[in-house]
């Protein structure tokens, strides 16, 4: 009998399905299990709480590609700051001196922290040895150039890893 009434009200509801709208409760469909039990309950108002949700999810989302904005902006930021310190080794005789080693330029202000290459910048610039490094790099005379250069040991550093 039960059965009999719930295919009547499904069957009614196939046939008016503005009543399923109307009904704001709760509404209830039977169907057997493989055991011959259960039951499947929707409740209307279940997807009202679900709002909420979606629009935590929704704000979350857009934090996150507000971040990624901000990140792409601060990774622009690096690489421009990264040029001026190229260019500013490029400007003394440094950038002379790594090429003497077989390390590049661009690798060794990418890879090295620059606080390290700010101080490298800083005593090449206030190197009063100018002379003796000129022979060294245009001559390559047989002179130790930990006797003259201020940033030889901490450059020999990156040659031995290859940069």
């Amino acid at each position: 009998m039960r059965d009999r009434n719930q295919k009547s009200d499904l069957t009614a509801i196939k046939d008016n399905p503005t009543q399923l709208m109307d009904n704001r409760e709760s509404v209830t469909y039977s169907r057997r299990s493989i055991a011959g039990k259960g039951s499947l309950t929707m409740n209307l108002t279940d997807y009202t709480d679900s709002i909420p949700m979606a629009i935590l999810l929704l704000v979350v989302g857009l934090a996150f590609l507000g971040m990624c904005f901000g990140m792409r902006g601060c990774l622009s930021q690096l690489r421009a700051y990264r040029r001026e310190l190229t260019d500013r080794a490029k400007a003394l005789r440094i950038h002379r001196m790594l090429e003497r080693l077989g390390v590049s330029l661009p690798g060794y202000v990418k890879r090295t922290p620059s606080i390290d290459v700010e101080k490298h910048l800083v005593k090449c610039g206030c190197c009063a040895d100018t002379d003796a490094c000129d022979d060294y790099l245009e001559r390559g005379k047989d002179t130790d150039p930990n006797s003259f250069c201020p940033n030889f040991q901490d450059l020999q550093k990156y040659q031995s890893q290859g940069r």
